[in-house]
């Protein structure tokens, strides 16, 4: 009994870390159609990264609805994306503009284009084999160790950066949660038990969307707050160089009538 809970509970996790991967996906894609909406650079994907995100995450839920021709047309894009972009800087470095064929947006770096063709690769082979399960196990440790990496390395002394390693904070947030999901996929397939009941799945589906969108709200007023706090002060202080020009430039007058 205590051993089916627990299965049951990584099987809700697991659908809140794919519900959550997702929904990253469809924001980000969402967010580059409204026109530059105030949200920190840090939890924006580039077009590109949005595109593979929503690709490991279709190719994830093919995964556990065992729909193999999905899964795999899934991994293909995902190996012609990561192919293209780490092809690219590998062979061409130097002479390339860095923009990616599809959509004239900066392509993904190394370590992004490495983990999307490890993922891609993956869903060529059976679910069910337990050598895929391993490289299940490994892809999805690598890609929390990046994501933890990426994630805390801003957080040092002494300036943070937008985005490390070609990983800005929502692509390093979404690795570790594919790679949590990985485990937890390589658990269930060794271990099988029954589905989360349905209004269990619609229940948990509505929490992570509301939770996101009340997080992707907060850190945009949080956001147009510091931007409206900057613009008073860059305009407080155009406005006092602007009093010290005016005064500087009435004593010039008054020594000149003198």
């Amino acid at each position: 009994m205590a051993q089916s809970n627990r299965r049951l509970a990584m099987q809700a996790w697991l659908l809140i870390l794919l519900t959550s991967s997702l929904l990253i996906g469809v924001s980000s894609l969402l967010l580059d159609r409204v026109a530059h909406l105030p949200l920190p650079p840090q939890w924006r994907l580039s077009l590109d990264g949005t595109l593979a995100v929503l690709l490991v995450s279709g190719g994830l839920l093919a995964m556990l609805s065992h729909q193999s021709r999905w899964r795999c047309l899934a991994g293909g894009l995902m190996i012609a994306l990561g192919g293209d972009s780490l092809g690219h800087d590998l062979l061409a470095p130097g002479t390339d503009n860095g923009l990616s064929w599809l959509t004239g947006q900066p392509r993904l770096s190394k370590i992004p284009s490495l983990l999307i063709l490890l993922m891609g690769t993956s869903c060529f082979f059976s679910p069910a084999s337990r050598g895929t399960r391993r490289g299940y196990r490994v892809i999805g440790w690598v890609s929390i160790v990046i994501g933890v990496t990426t994630l805390t390395y801003p957080l040092i002394p002494p300036t943070p950066h937008a985005s490390v390693a070609g990983l800005t904070s929502m692509g390093s947030l979404f690795c570790l949660l594919l790679g949590a999901a990985l485990l937890i996929i390589a658990h269930l397939r060794t271990y099988p038990s029954q589905p989360l009941p349905r209004s269990a799945i619609i229940a948990g589906v509505l929490g992570v969307t509301v939770s996101i969108m009340i997080w992707l709200a907060s850190s945009w007023v949080q956001y147009n707050a510091r931007l409206s706090a900057a613009d008073t002060l860059v305009k407080n202080v155009a406005d006092g160089m602007e009093q010290r020009i005016e005064s500087r430039v009435k004593q010039v007058e008054r020594l000149t009538e003198r």
